[in-house]
């Protein structure tokens, strides 16, 4: 280290101090002045550096170079005069400049330092990996993010060929062909998906002085995107089940506004997807309360409640169900009954019934009168062939009384069923 003498302790002077301490390659032995209380003064005594009024004292064949900080030209001959030849004399407003350069020199590295921080932190908190290779491909920066993708020790790799790393990069056929490579796709040894973007790294020059590989892991994007297309197909098929359905259905989000309705309902209600989609579940109320809304906020079902949708007062019945996924409210589902089609059913069942009583066996054994032995023979072996399970064979002349005989038969077993004959 090259030893220093400092000649005055004024604002230069301490500002040299302060720099000259900073640095390895000098190391200032004393610091001189007058003025004992001066600021260069008491700042050598904090450092443990010895200090004077006198230079002479100090001045001898170990000391490489003086620092004339004081300005005074008297000063700086008498220095030269009395120094040793081996020794160098700097004047003060060299002196001044050497400590403007050395303090511009200190803030640009801080400035450095600071930059390099600054981009390490943002190089390494990317969520993005990221490797940086040399002209030969050899790996000289690696931020967490790439390490942890590609599972290996980020302080092992640096120095290491790219393709010892990772054999599929595309990273040497970069730097042979300068151009970049933007969203290529990639399966990693270890299964992971990622998208890379390789870029080579060109000076002001025209020089190439390596490349660069930007990827993103995909592989819970590729599942996302797959889960997103199950939904979709799910979706699509309730739908048309929905929309299959000859039961009248409409949903409702959990605000209560109309997000589904099927063909059925339109038909029903006489409404259409633009006068119920995005409006109040109380769109298609024309006398009563919505059971949607209803449903929303007590979070339980209904069923079979009478009231009139549409504008044509149409009278249904509806169930109506809440629709809550893990917990949460997302919505309900309501199913209307036209009460019309309902009645127009139940008047087909009548009518059905009606008919089926008018098939039914008409006569009992009650309605045979006769009173030859011939005749009670013939009523009492019908009246024991009525309790029995098996088929009965009824003979005899057209219009002797067949039919009769096969009514009261019939309506004395236990199969009593419509009669054909």
């Amino acid at each position: 280290m090259k030893k220093v003498l400092i000649v005055g302790a004024g604002t230069g002077g301490t500002a040299l101090l302060k720099l000259l301490q900073k640095t390895t390659v000098f190391q200032v032995t004393a610091v001189i002045d007058i003025d004992e209380t001066a600021p260069g003064i008491k700042l050598a005594r904090e450092m443990n550096i010895a200090v004077g009024t006198d230079w002479r004292v100090f001045v001898n064949e170990e000391i490489d170079l003086v620092i004339e900080a004081t300005g005074k030209q008297e000063v700086l001959d008498d220095i030269r005069a009395q120094c040793a030849p081996n020794t160098n004399v700097v004047p003060g407003a060299v002196a001044h400049m050497l400590a403007e350069l050395m303090e511009e020199k200190e803030m640009l590295i801080a400035k450095l330092k600071s930059e390099t921080t600054r981009r390490g932190l943002i190089f390494n908190s990317s969520h993005d990996g990221m490797i940086v290779v040399d002209e030969y491909a050899y790996i000289t920066d690696i931020n967490n993010s790439a390490a942890e993708m590609i599972e290996v020790d980020k302080e092992k790799v640096i120095g290491k060929h790219i393709l010892e790393v990772l054999p599929t990069s595309g990273l040497p056929r970069v730097l042979k062909t300068k151009q970049t490579e933007f969203h290529q796709e990639v399966k990693l040894a270890n299964g992971k998906k990622i998208i890379t973007t390789r870029i080579p790294m060109i000076d002001e020059t025209g020089k190439l002085f390596g490349a660069m590989a930007i990827f993103k892991d995909i592989t819970e994007l590729v599942k996302l995107a797959e889960e997103i297309t199950d939904l979709k197909e799910m979706r699509m098929m309730l739908e048309a089940i929905i929309h299959s359905s000859e039961e009248a259905i409409s949903v409702v989000d959990e605000h209560g506004n109309g997000i589904l309705i099927n063909p059925a309902y339109t038909r029903i209600t006489g409404l259409s997807e633009e006068e119920v989609i995005g409006k109040p579940a109380t769109a298609d109320i024309a006398e009563g309360e919505s059971m949607h809304m209803q449903v929303l906020k007590t979070r339980r079902p209904v069923r079979g409640v009478r009231m009139k949708v549409g504008p044509k007062n149409r009278d249904v019945v509806v169930n109506v169900a809440p629709i809550i996924v893990d917990g949460v409210l997302k919505g309900s589902v309501g199913v209307i009954h036209d009460v019309s089609e309902i009645q127009r059913l139940t008047a087909e069942l009548n009518r059905a019934r009606q008919i089926i009583r008018t098939l039914e066996a008409k006569y009992s054994f009650a309605d045979i009168i006769g009173t030859s032995e011939e005749i009670k023979i013939a009523i009492e072996q019908a009246k024991v062939a009525a309790k029995t399970p098996v088929t009965i064979l009824l003979r005899g002349e057209s219009g002797t009384g067949k039919e009769l005989f096969a009514h009261a038969i019939h309506n004395a077993s236990d199969r009593k069923q419509p009669l054909r004959c």
